[in-house]
């Protein structure tokens, strides 16, 4: 469901609540697994939850602080509150530290150094 939501933004509304329900029940499974709470930030983002979705990504971070993917979500999440930027930088930064050839962060970095 999120990368149909990626692919037509203006589905995203109907498609969040599917999304959120499969990284639910993904976690209902196993919490130990940071792609399901990566599925779930992304999926309360596309649902203005961002608080609720800030939580989900703390908790991906915690279970796998070394991961490219945590790092590139969580700076994409703070990029969408103009007052966390610096944090989104931040985090956009630690995933081109560990992954130096990442478009999508060098593209989400470049788009937020150009808005200052």
């Amino acid at each position: 469901h999120q990368l149909e939501a990626w692919l037509e933004p203006q589905r995203s509304a109907a498609l969040a609540p599917p999304s959120e329900s499969a990284a639910r029940q993904a976690l209902a499974r196993s919490q130990a697994v940071p792609e399901f709470w990566l599925r779930l930030g992304v999926a309360l983002d596309m649902q203005g939850r961002f608080s609720e979705a800030q939580g989900a990504f703390d908790r991906a971070l915690r279970l796998a602080p070394n991961r490219v993917q945590v790092w590139y979500y969580l700076g994409y999440h703070l990029s969408m509150a103009p007052e966390r930027r610096m944090e989104a930088r931040q985090a956009l930064r630690r995933c081109l530290a560990l992954d130096p050839g990442n478009r999508a962060a060098e593209a989400l970095l470049r788009r937020l150094n150009e808005r200052q």
